[in-house]
């Protein structure tokens, strides 16, 4: 915010070891919770249910929960972030872990992140997913269970992109 010029000294040191990267966890919660957060607010996540989105999906939550962990965990695989979900063990006592909440409907998004998390400094913020939002009328084709899934994947990785620092 300010103008004027500026001098960068930099020292390059050879041979010497990278630091390694931090470990990043996601938690995928599908149980529900309550968020309580400076810029979320006090939100109460109802649990993810395939056919709170549509009756048409009605016995699919797990199939539905399984593509949306396996799109999650392709979109990234290559930078080593660590995809687990509620359904599987809990992260470690006193591990951080940043939590993926599925469930609830908002008029006006399909997701929010607490922040854009610069440089990934805070490793337990939360982003919630809309899932009920998902809804097949919202698309201009009739999504199949495993469709839906990968759109609520990709919309999670965006929010999840939004708490590791992406803009």
């Amino acid at each position: 915010r300010t103008t004027g010029s500026y001098q960068l000294d930099a020292t390059v040191l050879r041979g010497t070891d990278v630091p390694a990267a931090a470990q990043q966890i996601l938690l995928l919660d599908f149980d529900g919770g309550n968020v309580a957060s400076p810029t979320l607010g006090r939100v109460s996540v109802v649990p993810f249910s395939a056919e709170a989105i549509s009756r048409r999906y009605a016995g699919q939550t797990a199939a539905m929960k399984s593509a949306i962990l396996a799109v999650m965990e392709q979109n990234f695989a290559r930078f080593g972030i660590t995809v687990t979900t509620s359904d599987e063990s809990a992260p470690r006592p006193g591990t951080s872990f940043s939590t993926i909440f599925f469930g609830g409907f908002d008029v006006g998004t399909f997701g929010i992140a607490e922040s854009v998390d610069v440089y990934n400094q805070d490793f337990c913020d939360d982003a919630i997913i809309y899932a009920e939002t998902f809804q097949p009328q919202a698309f201009s084709f009739d999504p199949s269970a495993l469709e839906l899934a990968i759109a609520i994947g990709n919309v999670a990785s965006h929010e999840a992109g939004h708490l590791l620092g992406l803009n």
